[in-house]
């Protein structure tokens, strides 16, 4: 092998978890908080915080977005809580938006006209899960999450109250 072959073998090696990534995601790969910021460009007034725990055996939840439930092998890690800040109003999502999901890999903000979207990537291959919680100035108004790579296997929920000050 020459020079030249061995240099962009090594530099390849190096460089591809940095052009794996997906343009504009956060990856999440430990437990812990993952703040994410809209692009400064577009708005930097919406701010999003995702705090993420190791599974524990304790935890009595039997369904997962992102674990092959049949495996027998556990979820990595689970979604503890998600925060939404817009401009300096505090929008807490509520427990049905985040409880069921595991094994994050990938999240990032957008904004969608006057609305904007946290959208979350998990799971492992056949476990593998898009969900999208959307939101506007005050309030979670819906999560959507399709399973796979098949968009017609999804399930969505709409918030028609406050959920700000409700846990739901």
């Amino acid at each position: 092998m020459n020079r030249i072959h061995f240099l962009f073998l090594v530099l390849m090696f190096f460089l591809a978890p940095v052009l794996a990534q997906l343009p504009g995601y956060t990856t999440i790969e430990n437990p812990g908080t993952y703040l994410l910021r809209l692009d400064a460009k577009q708005n930097a007034r919406v701010k999003c915080e995702i705090r993420i725990l190791k599974y524990s055996r304790d935890d009595k939840q039997k369904g997962w977005w992102g674990v092959d439930v049949t495996s027998g092998v556990p979820a990595r890690s689970v979604v503890a809580g998600i925060t939404f800040w817009v401009g300096k109003a505090k929008i807490q999502a509520p427990m049905s938006s985040y409880a069921d999901l595991a094994n994050l890999d990938y999240a990032k903000l957008v904004q969608r006209g006057q609305t904007y979207s946290l959208q979350i990537m998990g799971g492992d291959g056949i476990t593998g899960y898009n969900v999208n919680i959307d939101f506007n100035n005050t309030v979670v108004t819906s999560r959507a999450v399709h399973w796979g790579s098949d968009s017609a296997d999804w399930e969505e929920t709409t918030y028609h109250v406050d959920t700000s000050t409700t846990d739901y």
